[in-house]
């Protein structure tokens, strides 16, 4: 099927290329186009981990490679760590204390500490956490011979109407520049009178520290977010750490409530200041780029599309932050699981009498370090004032009851316990080869996205009129920091199960503005469906479960499992799809070679059959995982192992499942 050069020298199978435009909507045409040109992005950038030997390319699933193309990529190799990342040394601290920790037996008092220690490390932006991890990171954002974050933010601004397609961008004469220039005329202040008093409350660099926090919880997972969200972000941390600074050590704050921060006083007044003049501040030191999107930017230059729609016109476009340097120095800013139970919500009985009435975000709970970030609200938006969601008047006890309610059943939901799929976890990463190449996950392209812009743009403008026609530039790029995005997002799902096997973990709960309950960062049961299919319950009370029918237990995984690949009008028809599955996937050593299909009669092992029968699942991860899963069950005979798995496999459902179960649990609750 393919040439080599070199027998000793390593193949990279980049067939896993094909999958590149899966997720995206293309004509067959400009998809094989797509396909093409991605092969000659990747043999150019070649995005391997290691750079000392010869590396030949072929692709599995097409015709062969010539020696003579083998021979040109080889020549490229020296080119490949200017696109290589430095290596993650905050992510790897903060998992690299969980795998220390768990070498030794701890007890509760020595878990509640360890995660005080993550959450220190993850959810904290304190000046002195970051300048002692990441002093190449302090670098790129302070510079003495520049204005700080603080006294930029007290100079003067004006709109620039020259601006092109950003034409609400500002600019600004920052504080250290004077007023009384030439350059000031027409120019306002930016912060009103009561917002630059707001200003002495922080450090001289805790402004900078909180663009870090922005920037390591928007650009952990993803390669670029909207300016428009970013600006939302900024602002609301900084009224809302200044609330928080201004009631330290009982000092009472003289300024509104945070919830009226964002609100415009005048016509002369922006209104989200400190965040549109900081996505500015970050513009001007080169930390960050704006970009339009769907702009072609090679042809044409710089024109947004136009769309009519119901008789009105809108520009398709929108502003996005890409950053500028390597995101692998940001501090991994997740939240992260617990190793210990959460704190239990509930709320200040004596705060509560100093307003009317009883307010949903006085309840405080769920991580331990409630001081960090304005606690950590049971309301997940924002600005409260949007949505003011109370109990009733404070002074009367059915609000209280109403409150010590909800507290009880938040309380119930988070304190389960929860444990890594140990052995699915294992089974993707002796298959991680096999999984790429099939489309079920991204390589670890461990790359500088950046860099790699300029790289992809080059080529792009080698390639001839006809494919500029067929795919614009904006369509390339859009294909690249997604699967970037889908590639860090599945590799620190796993890196994160990883750092977790072998703890009983557990997943606060939030509610958003509509009292739905849900869990927040990117390990739980309501996210992708990666992430699912790692997770099972922990501490399965067997003893309950000793007189019951465990085929019944068994058809239930049955039908669930079904449902995890597609559709059906009725649990029996999952059930018989899924049985029917395993029925003939256990046949296959009764068979001959030339009863199976080609594709099967290719697998190496039983775990490469199981991930072909998983193509094409609605849940694929999930499907996988129960597929696989069915090794590990006997149920002729009461096994502990059979019945402890059978039990904690979630069974997972769609958002009104969900809720009827939710309905259960309050109502269950004694």
């Amino acid at each position: 099927m393919l040439k080599t050069i070199k027998k000793s020298s390593p193949l990279i199978d980049l067939s896993w290329i094909r999958h590149f435009v899966d997720d995206h909507n293309f004509s067959d045409e400009n998809r094989e186009l797509l396909i093409r040109f991605w092969n000659r992005v990747f043999r150019e950038l070649l995005l391997v981990k290691e750079a000392t030997d010869k590396v030949e390319f072929y692709d599995s699933d097409s015709d062969e490679v010539s020696a003579d193309e083998v021979s040109r990529i080889n020549r490229a190799l020296t080119q490949i760590e200017f696109f290589q990342t430095v290596k993650d040394e905050y992510k790897e601290k903060v998992f690299q204390k969980l795998v220390d920790a768990k070498k030794e037996k701890m007890d509760y008092s020595q878990l509640m500490a360890l995660q005080n220690e993550i959450e220190n490390l993850t959810m904290t932006y304190y000046e002195e956490s970051i300048y002692h991890c990441q002093p190449a990171l302090m670098r790129l954002f302070i510079n003495s011979d520049l204005p700080c974050a603080k006294d930029f933010l007290k100079g003067q601004f004006k709109v620039d109407k020259n601006s092109g397609d950003t034409s609400s961008r500002i600019k600004i004469i920052p504080h250290s520049k004077g007023n009384s220039s030439e350059n000031s005329k027409d120019y306002m202040d930016l912060l009103t009178s009561e917002e630059k008093n707001m200003l002495s409350f922080f450090g001289p660099y805790t402004l900078e520290w909180l663009l870090i926090h922005v920037l390591s919880s928007l650009f952990r997972i993803q390669s670029s977010v909207r300016c428009a969200s970013m600006i939302e972000r900024i602002e609301s941390l900084v009224r809302r750490n200044a609330h928080i600074l201004s009631h330290k050590d009982g000092n009472p704050s003289t300024h509104t409530p945070v919830s009226t921060y964002c609100k415009k006083e005048s016509n002369n007044s922006i209104s989200y200041p400190f965040g549109t003049a900081l996505i500015e501040f970050m513009v001007e030191r080169g930390l960050i780029d704006l970009k339009v999107r769907d702009v072609l930017s090679v042809q044409g230059g710089n024109k947004p599309e136009i769309k009519k729609k119901k008789g009105y016109r809108y520009r398709s476009s929108a502003l996005y932050v890409e950053c500028k340097f390597d995101t692998s120095l940001l501090p991994m800013k997740l939240q992260l699981p617990m190793v210990c139970m959460p704190r239990d919500w509930s709320y200040d009985v004596s705060e509560s009498q100093n307003s009317e009435y009883l307010n949903i975000s006085s309840l405080s709970g769920g991580y331990l370090n409630d001081h960090l970030n304005d606690g950590n609200s049971l309301l997940s938006t924002g600005d409260i004032s949007n949505f003011f969601l109370y109990f009733g008047k404070s002074k009367k006890n059915e609000s209280h009851k109403k409150a010590q309610s909800l507290c009880t059943v938040m309380n119930k939901l988070q304190n389960q316990g929860f444990k890594i799929n140990e052995g699915f976890l294992n089974f993707l990463k002796r298959n991680d080869d096999f999984l790429v190449r099939k489309g079920f996950l991204m390589p670890e392209l461990r790359i500088n996205f950046k860099e790699v812009i300029d790289k992809v743009r080059q080529l792009y403008l080698d390639e001839d009129r006809s494919f500029h026609t067929s795919v614009n530039f904006d369509a390339v790029m859009h294909v690249l920091s997604t699967n970037i995005q889908r590639a860090r997002y599945e590799r620190t799902v796993i890196e994160t199960a990883s750092a977790y096997v072998g703890y009983t973990f557990y997943l606060p709960a939030f509610l958003d503005f509509r009292g739905r309950i849900y869990r927040s960062g990117i390990l739980h049961f309501h996210e992708r469906d990666l992430a699912r299919s790692l997770i099972l319950f922990n501490n399965v009370n067997l003893s309950k479960y000793q007189n019951c029918d465990l085929r019944k237990v068994y058809d239930t995984y049955l039908t669930a499992g079904g449902f995890h690949r597609q559709s059906f009008t009725s649990n029996k028809d999952a059930y018989v799809y899924f049985n029917a599955q395993i029925d003939e996937i256990s046949s296959m050593d009764e068979k001959s070679p030339m009863e199976l299909s080609p594709s099967v009669r290719e697998c190496k092992n039983i775990d490469e059959v199981y991930i072909l029968y998983s193509l094409g699942a609605k849940n694929p991860f999930q499907y996988l995982m129960f597929l696989s899963g069915v090794l590990k069950i006997n149920y002729y005979q009461y096994r502990r192992s059979s019945v402890e798995y059978l039990l904690s496999v979630p069974i997972t459902q769609d958002a009104s499942a969900s809720a009827y179960q939710i309905i259960y649990i309050i109502f269950a609750v004694e």
